[in-house]
């Protein structure tokens, strides 16, 4: 079987902003509309309820318009409610679109750390590990997010291609490390048959496999 070089990565690796809830977002509306009224803006400032799904919903509905204070209210909301997953979550994502990775690696850190079973965040840290190029510590986040929903092939996918990866760094990498791709790319198709890209590559590593397989019988005798 001729050996192809090159992998097709998911489409789906990438940080999702949490969807504000209706009601924040109805919220976000009835303030607008309220503060174009004389007199509004202070209503406004002794109507709005202090609470993080709050401030969440105002910042994502500046974040267009007015970057700079929808950042400064999930900075806000971080430091007022410094034990909500999702408000780190937030910042982190905005963090990473504004290019301050740390930051963002940071809060998604934290985030996982005080919801350790918080799809969003864990799905977050590991798609900022993935572009950073630290594959091993994203297939490990893959492996726990797994975990908590075997059903999802997206997680079983980014994984098996973060191994991939991890093992092609390498001027010769073993038959077993790609045993462990070709048996997950393998679960991402029984799990979803027509998955993006799943088939290709493991027509891909299962070529790849063969020939180390046979490389390493020959080495032996």
């Amino acid at each position: 079987m001729r050996r192809r070089d090159v992998l097709v990565l998911s489409c789906v690796l990438a940080v999702v902003l949490v969807t504000v809830s209706v009601a924040g977002a109805l919220e976000v509306e009835r303030l607008v509309a309220l503060q174009a009224v004389p007199g509004g803006a202070g209503r406004v400032a002794q109507e709005v309820p202090v609470t993080a799904e709050a401030l969440r919903a105002v910042a994502a509905g500046l974040r267009d318009e007015r970057p700079d204070v929808s950042f400064a209210l999930l900075r806000r909301a971080a430091e007022q409610f410094p034990d909500d997953a999702r408000v780190h979550n937030d910042l982190g994502v905005f963090a990473h679109d504004a290019g301050d990775f740390a930051l963002a690696r940071a809060e998604f850190e934290r985030a996982v750390m005080l919801d350790g079973r918080y799809e969003q965040g864990l799905s977050n840290l590991a798609t900022l590990h993935f572009h950073e190029g630290r594959y091993a510590q994203a297939a490990l986040v893959l492996e726990r997010l797994s975990g908590l929903n075997p059903a999802e092939p997206q997680y079983v996918y980014d994984r098996a291609m973060n191994l991939a990866a991890i093992a092609r760094a390498k001027q010769v990498p073993s038959a077993a490390e790609i045993g462990v791709v070709v048996g997950l790319l393998e679960q991402v198709v029984v799990l979803d048959p027509v998955y993006a890209h799943a088939e290709h590559n493991l027509e891909v590593m299962r070529g790849l496999h063969a020939v180390l397989v046979s490389q390493d019988a020959r080495s032996l005798n």
